[in-house]
């Protein structure tokens, strides 16, 4: 089925495979560097300006008036959590070059949401959009733990760590899948601009 799609679906499909690895691996290697609510902060505060950008740019959406000032209030949260980390000098080592690469997250999920909308215009259904987006991401995250575990050193072993697929597997049904599932079948009723309202809430929460 995936070789009978349009060229330009088929291409989609490879962007937002590349993207969605890319925002993996920041995410992970943000999270480790900078700890889980600073890297929070800064991903998820500035996801919804992006998508409002994503929108225009890629779903050439119309952005309102009142989308404008929800972005500039948050990127006015942002700056004000900035200064308050520099002023508290944070004790992670390389902060300053970690943020910068953490908006990397945020703009490419940005631009997934974006693809994810065009492909479901183009009247693909919600669950192959998912089924199509994630063979990518998941081929380069394991070619990515074999080169890990080839070049692993007895002072920083490479564990397998089975003993916690149940669990990854559950954590990633509820908060990855399901989420991205119901966002899809969302996009069949609604834009992107309008999602990024509501992105608002995972800076709040």
């Amino acid at each position: 089925p995936f070789l009978q799609l349009k060229r330009q679906q088929q291409l989609d499909f490879l962007k937002l495979g590349i993207a969605t690895w890319i925002v993996y691996v920041v995410t992970i290697n943000g999270i480790r560097a900078l700890t889980a609510p600073i890297f929070n902060l800064f991903d998820y505060g500035t996801m919804p300006m992006l998508t409002l950008l994503t929108a225009y740019w890629i779903n050439k959406e119309r952005i309102n008036n009142q989308q404008i000032i929800g972005a500039i209030f948050s990127v006015v949260g942002i700056l004000l959590l900035l200064s308050a980390l520099i002023e508290h000098k944070s004790p992670v080592p390389d902060w300053p070059i970690w943020i910068a690469l953490t908006f990397l997250s945020p703009l490419f999920t940005s631009i997934c949401t974006s693809l994810q909308r065009r492909q479901v215009d183009q009247n693909m259904t919600p669950d192959e959009v998912l089924l199509y987006r994630f063979p990518i991401p998941a081929l380069l995250m394991a070619i990515w733990f074999l080169i890990d575990k080839l070049t692993e050193t007895s002072a920083a072993p490479i564990n397998l760590g089975l003993s916690y697929l149940p669990a990854v597997l559950f954590i990633g049904a509820v908060t990855v899948f399901l989420p991205l599932w119901l966002l899809c079948y969302a996009f069949v009723q609604s834009s992107v601009g309008q999602l990024a309202s509501y992105l608002f809430l995972i800076a709040v929460f």
